[in-house]
């Protein structure tokens, strides 16, 4: 069942320009749209813009804090980051990491990036959602897009029973913050439980794990399935280096759930408890 879609060349942007302005009556912005958008092409040729099999093409942009940015796109199964100026002008040669998928970036505030990226093993096959990447791995590139670190948190020879959850991980189940040097990462996960080796018991949790900034996981930091069937939703940062996460899930605990990851603290968040009852 596997398509391809291209754009060959050019790549459209959408950036949404959250401006003050005027107000209504009501208390909302009367700005025309057309003066909130701002549309700008960026060519990638002769690459172009291509992911083939059941994942549909996408696109990043990671805004820097000196107002530059990286687009960051996949041709396939090499993972593009073409560098911007603070107009979203192409400012130079691509930085290219072959065999990656991107699954989450974030920027840094010394202009560095950190990537999460699903891996290749070997004899697999990328684009088939059944015989998927089973390795992520945590990339920190410097602001000249060079590769500090390369850092395999699951999946893998050597790296536990964990793997990645099909195609859902790669395009929505991963997510990163960073706190105070410190990289936190949020994935979903999956794992056979049957010990028959020749039989499946597949469920769908959840891995948190912190790195530090040389790139090292913190041994102590490593937690797995806060929720059964998780879906994760999101990773923030909080206060004293801690890091904070939102999943959810259909059997334990059902609904929407939150933990600090240093303290312990758990609640969820949603149904509320007369929901529930």
């Amino acid at each position: 069942m596997g398509s391809s879609r291209s754009f060959a060349g050019v790549l459209a942007l959408l950036c949404l320009l959250l401006a003050a302005g005027p107000a209504s009556g009501d208390g909302f912005p009367v700005i025309p749209l057309e003066q909130r958008v701002q549309h700008t092409s960026v060519s990638v040729a002769p690459s172009k813009v291509a992911v083939d099999g059941y994942l549909a093409s996408w696109a990043r942009l990671i805004a820097l804090p000196n107002g530059r940015a990286w687009l960051a796109w996949q041709d396939n199964a090499s993972l593009h980051l073409t560098p911007l100026d603070h107009t979203m002008k192409k400012t130079g040669t691509d930085v290219v990491l072959k065999g990656d998928i991107l699954t989450d970036a974030i920027a840094l505030p010394d202009g560095s990036v950190v990537l999460a990226v699903a891996r290749d093993i070997p004899g697999k096959s990328w684009f088939n959602c059944f015989d998927t990447p089973l390795a992520l791995e945590i990339v920190r590139l410097s602001p000249q897009g060079k590769q500090e670190f390369r850092t395999r948190v699951v999946g893998g020879d050597g790296v536990g029973p964990e793997k990645l959850w099909h195609c859902f991980s790669i395009v929505r189940g991963v997510s990163l913050a960073h706190n105070r040097g410190e990289i936190g990462a949020f994935i979903t996960i999956s794992r056979n439980f049957s010990k028959d080796p020749k039989k499946a018991d597949t469920h769908q949790g959840d891995l948190f794990v912190v790195l530090d900034s040389q790139g090292k996981e913190k041994p102590e930091s490593r937690q797995t399935w806060s929720a059964s069937h998780s879906n994760v939703l999101g990773i923030l940062p909080a206060g004293k280096g801690e890091f904070e996460t939102i999943t959810s899930g259909d059997a334990y605990p059902f609904g929407v759930y939150y933990v600090n990851r240093k303290t312990k603290k758990t609640a969820v968040l949603w149904p509320t408890e007369a929901m529930r009852t």
